[in-house]
Order: C-alpha cells, then structure tokens, then sequence
C-alpha cells in the first residue's frame, strides 16, 4: 500500500509541475524533459485545460548570449538570476549532472516558484519561462554565465566567464555614458565660449588697424 501511494504522490507532482509549466508558456517537449511524461499525457494535460493554456510550440532556446543583447534583458536576468540563488531554485558550482539531480520535479518546482515572484515583481517582464529554465541551467553549469557583483556599485549581474574584468554593470555602464555626454558637451560649451571670445578680440584688433590708417 506505501508502495502504490508512492507512485500515486509522484505521478501526481509529474502531473503538477506539467499543468504549472504549460501555465507559465513551456513548451511540450521542455515539459516532457522535466517531468518525464509522455507526449500523449502531456496533449492530455493540455487539452483537459485548454482554454487556461497558451499554445507555444517550435525548438526551445539554447543560446545564453540572447541576455547579451540589450541592456534591459542583461538587467532583468540578474534580478533573475539572484532570485534562483536566493530562492535556493540552483546550486551553483556543479561539475557533473550525477552531482546534482537538475531536471527533477521539485527542482521544476522552485523555478516556476521564482519565475512567478520574477513576473509579480516586474512590469512587462521581457525573459520568458523557457528562457528563465536556460538561465537557470546556465547558472548550474557556470560555464557559460554566473552571477557576481559590479566592480563599481557592487550589485549583482550577469557575467560572461570568459571575459577580462572589469565587470561593469548596465545601470554603472549607463551612469558612464552620461558622464561622458555631460563633460563633452560641458567642454564644448567653454570651447565656444572662448571661441566668441577670441573673435572678438579679434573683430576689435581689426577695427583698430582701420582706425590707425586714417590718423
């Protein structure tokens, strides 16, 4: 009897975490890799709750470098990326999948957990559940991305390993750039400046000499 409630409570966490994922926009084959169901009881799951899920079909991501291309995703998947930390959805520092069971249920679990505390606390999140699963991957493997701290602010972002510090974090790169816009134009203010004022100095150099000629 322990045996068969067993299974029951397992198949019945598969089942959750299947609903939960096709809730939050995985696709069926993401959530057949978590959960280990098939793809005929995935359609089931679906079908029965049809008109709550939202159809995503295609190849699931596998490019970390999509963070990298703007700075709203970079600043995002830090915030993400220290709720999976703090949330205790990843362990980071792992060097072989036996080390630590990644594509599990209630690993499943705590990162639909985070992505929903992710969503609540950000307007118009632009990372998707199937990117918050590559992210949190990524941060398990540690080859590809790890979370640290900004070299000038100290707050957390996303670095890429295999780049040379200094890490700089969007909002510090940011403050940098309009530093750099206030002293150019602040400079080329005085530099006009003291061009008008050259050529005056000028202008009254030259009315002088015509003075001069007529005494």
């Amino acid at each position: 009897m322990r045996i068969s409630n067993h299974r029951y409570s397992r198949d019945r966490s598969r089942y959750d975490l299947a609903y939960r994922m096709l809730q939050l926009g995985a696709r069926p084959k993401t959530v057949t890799a978590w959960t280990q169901l098939t793809q005929y009881q995935i359609r089931n799951v679906a079908d029965e709750y049809g008109e709550l899920l939202e159809r995503h079909r295609g190849r699931p991501p596998k490019s970390i470098g999509w963070f990298w291309r703007d700075g709203r995703r970079q600043q995002e998947g830090a915030i993400l990326a220290s709720l999976l930390v703090l949330m205790n959805a990843v362990r980071r520092g792992v060097t072989r999948d036996e080390d630590y069971p990644w594509r599990s249920v209630p690993s499943g679990m705590r990162v639909c957990v985070v992505y929903q505390e992710y969503a609540r606390i950000i307007p118009s999140p632009r990372i998707s559940f199937e990117y918050a699963l590559l992210l949190a991957r990524e941060l398990v493997r540690g080859g590809s991305v790890t979370l640290g701290r900004c070299s000038e602010c100290h707050g957390a972002t996303l670095i890429d390993p295999l780049s040379a510090p200094p890490h700089i974090c969007v909002a510090c790169r940011l403050k940098r750039r309009r530093e750099v816009i206030v002293d150019g134009y602040g400079r080329d203010q005085q530099n006009a400046r003291r061009g008008s004022k050259s050529n005056k100095i000028k202008e009254h150099r030259e009315i002088r000499q015509q003075v001069s000629l007529f005494d």
